[in-house]
């Protein structure tokens, strides 16, 4: 491949990974400007971070070579990097309140005689949801995991005073700081796992990235394909916490050399490429 469609490919690739971005940015009302100075900071941190010798953060010269910024404008941007606290990580609710959610349709005594799960009270022992809660809610309080569960319609509240699971897994509502700050994590893990494989050295290992897709089902089958994922994607996701939970650090020692270990599952639905070809005409009945 020549260095011009290299290029191209480049700027196609960085043209379609933007899109959702752009979509997400745009919906939650940050401007370009907005966005152009944080792209500015992005570029000039992970330069210096990642593109160094020796173990030893980029200098400033070939940062600014590297991103086309000016020296004295890296120089100003590494200092305010330097003096910032560094980023939160990921919300955990997310993760806690589906732990939850999955272990009140799958563990022993939380479900009916149907496989439904059970309506529980908040206290008492098992089944429970404070039972629950302290075997999956992690650190989070559980009255702050039931308000969120409850106000984004995963779980419901009887006339009796009993907690009724109506999802399986929970979502923030579209647009919340912890729905935003969950899609941000989703995008970066996503993209680190596809920019490593790209970019690793010949001969080292990579990272498990695999799809499933057919360009031409029908769209009336959207439906019955989500409904198939949501069993089957959540049955995996289940069974590859139960892995990871297996294999959790049991003391501080053990946490010391700790990595963040995971897969993640999405649906892809996009509009025919154009140019594909249309399948062959059914002969009139």
């Amino acid at each position: 491949m020549s260095n011009d469609d290299f290029k191209s490919a480049i700027v196609e690739a960085a043209s379609r990974a933007l899109r959702p971005l752009a979509r997400m940015l745009l919906a939650s009302g940050l401007t370009f400007r907005e966005f152009n100075a944080l792209a500015r900071r992005v570029f000039v941190s992970v330069a210096t971070d990642e593109f160094g010798r020796g173990g030893r953060p980029t200098n400033v010269s070939r940062v600014s070579l590297m991103t086309g910024i000016a020296r004295k404008e890296v120089k100003k941007l590494r200092d305010e990097l330097a003096q910032q606290d560094p980023p939160a990580p990921a919300l955990r609710k997310t993760t806690e309140a589906t732990r939850v959610l999955s272990a009140w349709h799958e563990s022993p005594g939380y479900q009916d005689a149907d496989g439904a799960p059970l309506a529980i009270p908040r206290e008492g022992p098992a089944p429970s949801f404070a039972a629950l809660h302290h075997e999956h809610g992690g650190d989070i309080p559980a009255s702050t995991l039931e308000k969120d569960l409850v106000r984004t319609g995963a779980v419901g509240i009887g006339e009796d005073g009993r907690l009724r699971a109506l999802t399986r897994y929970f979502m923030p509502l579209p647009l919340e700081a912890d729905a935003v700050d969950r899609a941000g994590d989703v995008l970066m893990a996503m993209g680190n796992t596809v920019t490593r494989n790209l970019t690793r050295k010949p001969g080292s290992v990579g990272r498990f990235e695999g799809r499933a897709t057919h360009p031409q089902i029908p769209a009336r089958a959207e439906a019955e394909f989500r409904q198939f994922l949501e069993t089957e994607g959540m049955r995996f996701l289940e069974a590859m916490d139960r892995w990871l939970l297996q294999h959790a650090p049991q003391s501080p020692h053990e946490a010391k050399d700790a990595i963040r270990l995971g897969v993640g599952v999405y649906q892809i639905t996009e509009p025919p490429e154009s140019g594909t070809p249309a399948p062959p005409a059914k002969p009139n009945s």
